[in-house]
């Protein structure tokens, strides 16, 4: 499902180019032909994650490999944030305008330790249990064909404290 970012990107959200994907370097692969399907996600918004030089490095190598499609996600601004709750849109990445749940693999760059708490409001924005075990027992729970496709998330950054290394265990 994609979601519909012209009914969400009205004129109170301000920079709404930051969602669009549209910039120079921004990999549009076809969804279809992907076997493996990442988001790299930056828990700040755009205009921090976008010019993180290792987000920018992931990015380009995960799209150069063949059958593997990698789009961007960041946590959006305030307001886009209170619309996406009040639409109940889940959160998206920027390229394909999917919601991250469709996504194989959701990857977190954390850059310093105050990122984790927006990891936990990108997670819950998109729709995805906090922790490994929440997502397992969902997974698990379920004998229907609707159950929601949970994907394998991940956390890593230059930073090795102790709470870093607590908060990747915890995902």
């Amino acid at each position: 499902m994609v979601v519909a970012i012209e009914t969400l990107l009205t004129p109170d959200i301000a920079r709404p180019a930051r969602y669009l994907g549209n910039e120079l370097g921004a990999a549009h692969k076809p969804w279809d032909t992907a076997t493996v399907r990442w988001t790299l996600t930056y828990p700040e918004i755009y205009e921090v994650g976008a010019s993180n030089l290792g987000h920018q490095i992931l990015y380009k190598i995960l799209n150069t490999q063949p059958r593997q499609l990698c789009d961007r996600a960041y946590l959006p601004a305030a307001d886009l944030i209170a619309k996406l709750r009040a639409t109940q849109t889940p959160l998206f990445a920027v390229e394909s305008r999917r919601p991250l749940t469709d996504f194989d693999i959701v990857g977190f760059s954390l850059s310093y330790e105050l990122g984790a708490t927006n990891i936990l409001e990108t997670l819950d924005l998109a729709g995805i249990p906090l922790t490994w075990q929440q997502r397992a027992t969902a997974a698990w729970s379920s004998e229907t064909a609707s159950q929601p496709h949970y994907p394998l998330v991940f956390a890593g950054g230059a930073d090795s404290d102790l709470e870093s290394r607590t908060l990747c265990r915890l995902f």
